[in-house]
């Protein structure tokens, strides 16, 4: 742990002397787009536990909010240059689970239900990039490592309702309608 803390401030003393050394130096703030799909399992220890759990799909989750980062691009000459800073992302996936609803107990059934899970977490991500080309053309590439930790962690569960359950609770939300319609009517005359 104390080799890893010295490196970090090691690296970091470093990054504050090289834009001393550069030739030029500016700030670019970015976004992006993020696409991410799970491949998400349970452990068979749980499945041997509650063998009627399982996964059913992994939905793909789009998220263009919050995904912001803040980065100091370094050129030493106008072929070779880094980049570092700090990046927050909103990284996320979407499971279709069944899940036991109740703890297992030796003689006692499990019963499952169908869970619609998503699943959301925020990265503080730092990036280190060496670039390489052309930079007054603005035609170069970069390679790197990024690493991120994460910050904090928001689950939501929806129970996933059958074609029946679906079409009894359109039914009730009609029926009220209609009551409400015909109470209207029986008021007006």
């Amino acid at each position: 742990m104390k080799s890893r803390l010295y490196f970090i401030i090691f690296i970091f003393i470093g990054l504050i002397n090289i834009p001393l050394l550069a030739q030029h130096v500016y700030p670019v703030t970015s976004g992006e787009l993020i696409f991410s799909q799970s491949n998400a399992s349970f452990t068979q220890a749980f499945l041997d536990q509650y063998p009627g759990a399982g996964l059913s799909g992994n939905n793909v989750r789009f998220t263009a909010f919050f995904h912001l980062g803040q980065y100091i691009h370094c050129d030493f000459t106008d072929n070779i240059g880094f980049f570092s800073g700090l990046g927050v992302r909103n990284v996320g996936m979407i499971t279709d689970e069944t899940l036991p609803t109740n703890v297992y107990t030796p003689g006692v059934e499990i019963q499952y239900e169908n869970y619609n899970i998503v699943r959301r977490q925020y990265m503080l991500g730092v990036p280190l990039a060496i670039k390489l080309g052309s930079f007054k053309n603005h035609l170069y590439f970069f390679g790197g490592g990024e690493y991120e930790g994460a910050f904090h962690l928001k689950a939501n569960a929806t129970k996933l309702l059958t074609c029946l359950e679906h079409i009894l609770f359109s039914l009730q939300a009609l029926m009220k309608r209609l009551q409400g319609i015909l109470s209207f009517s029986d008021s007006l005359t």
